[in-house]
Order: C-alpha cells, then sequence, then structure tokens
C-alpha cells in the first residue's frame, strides 16, 4: 500500500513514478516517498506470485524521477521551490552523493 501524500511545499499535481530496477525489483515514487517493491513466488500449494515492499524512505522533496544504479542504489531526482537535485543513494535512503541541478521553475 502506498498512501498519497502531498509532496513538500503544498503542491497537488505531481506524478506516480514507476520504473524496473530488475525483473524482480520495482521502484516507485510518489510525493516524497519512495519504495522498492520485489516480486516473489507463493512456496507451497498457492501458485502465482505477489510483490512485497522490502525498502521505503521518504525525500525532503518531492520526487520526480527515479533510476536503478547497480543492483543496491537509487538515482533519484527530487525537487521542491524551483530547485532540483540528483541524488544516489542506498535502497533504505541513505544518500551518498548528491548534486544540485539548475534552476527548474515552470518544468515540472
Amino acid at each position: 500500500y502506498i498512501p498519497c501524500r502531498p509532496p513538500p511545499g503544498g503542491s497537488s499535481s505531481w506524478s506516480c513514478q514507476l520504473v524496473w530496477a530488475a525483473d524482480d525489483r520495482l521502484l516507485v515514487g510518489w510525493g516524497s516517498m519512495v519504495k522498492v517493491a520485489v516480486v516473489l513466488r507463493h512456496q507451497g500449494p498457492a501458485q502465482g506470485r505477489y510483490v512485497e515492499v522490502q525498502h521505503a524512505f521518504d525525500c525532503p522533496e518531492a520526487v520526480c524521477g527515479l533510476a536503478p544504479a547497480g543492483p543496491c542504489h537509487v538515482a533519484l531526482l527530487a525537487a521542491d521551490k524551483g530547485r532540483a537535485a540528483v541524488s544516489l543513494c542506498s535502497l533504505s535512503g541513505e544518500i551518498f552523493h548528491k548534486a544540485e541541478v539548475g534552476d527548474i521553475r515552470g518544468a515540472f
């Protein structure tokens, strides 16, 4: 379950970001939240697959884009009030590199 929460700054118009990081891993960004979901197979008599959220973290800004950055990292584009930054972080949200992006007013 991913609740609908407005991003910081009060804007109510933003889109959900979905990207496959691997055949069995989906990155989800919505508002200021990022979740990493893994597709698993049922064990036992039940057949089929299900999704389990294994990592989740909040961002201080609105999530505008996501991309896998290797098997254990996420590239994240986040923006707030005309400013944006690209961050590389772990699946649990620990940022280990961040770079500011130029003026983006009106881009989103």
